[in-house]
């Protein structure tokens, strides 16, 4: 899906660049000479006889313009890497900005704002993961476990219990769930570090 984003985005910037003003020269120069190499106005009327003709084209456009898609571009646009890359890119002279904000009109999805960029770090779900674990006394609740295990019958079987666990048969039942693997990717795409946490849990209860 996120594949299918770059397209239109990538579309979009050649539609928009070929009808801005040129720079004295930079990117978005750069860019022109590719331009230059395309029939742009032929690729727009098939583009457009398709979007008019075409059931399977049809039923594609109403894809982009669902919630799904929509999850994927709220996804994207609100990662702090790429915001900053358009970022980049907006500020080299191509008006990136603009680009994704047609097709944003055109799919009905939220317009992009790179001047929005200064509140973005204190948003997000990284951050929020974040914030809750500072507010966890990790160093107590060390000592507290190494305790408990010395103390408590009941809760040094519960651990036993959980790092028996046929942890093979575990990576086998994540490895055949499209619904895990989606949400793990989902996670991911909140800049989240899965693997690192999953890591940390397996050497936790000794799982290989």
């Amino acid at each position: 899906m996120k594949i299918t984003l770059f397209v239109l985005i990538s579309l979009a910037v050649v539609f928009t660049s070929a009808e801005s003003e040129v720079a004295p020269r930079g990117l978005q120069d750069d860019f022109n000479d590719f331009l230059s190499l395309v029939n742009l106005k032929q690729v727009k009327r098939v583009a457009l006889k398709y979007y008019t003709t075409d059931k399977e084209t049809k039923q594609f456009v109403k894809y982009l313009k669902g919630d799904t898609f929509g999850a994927v571009w709220d996804q994207v646009f609100t990662n702090e890497h790429v915001r900053s890359f358009l970022k980049y890119v907006q500020d080299s002279g191509v008006d990136v900005q603009s680009a994704v904000n047609q097709v944003a009109k055109f799919l009905k999805h939220p317009f992009l704002n790179l001047e929005d960029l200064t509140r973005k770090p204190n948003k997000g779900l990284k951050n929020l993961v974040k914030e809750v674990l500072a507010l966890v006394p990790l160093d107590d609740f060390k000592t507290l476990f190494d305790e408990k295990m010395q103390s408590s019958e009941e809760f040094k079987h519960f651990y036993d219990t959980v790092a028996s666990f046929d942890y093979q048969a575990m990576q086998e039942f994540v490895a055949n769930s499209p619904e895990l693997l989606d949400l793990f990717e989902t996670l991911k795409s909140y800049d989240l570090d899965v693997d690192g946490f999953v890591h940390q849990v397996e050497e936790f209860f000794g799982w290989e």
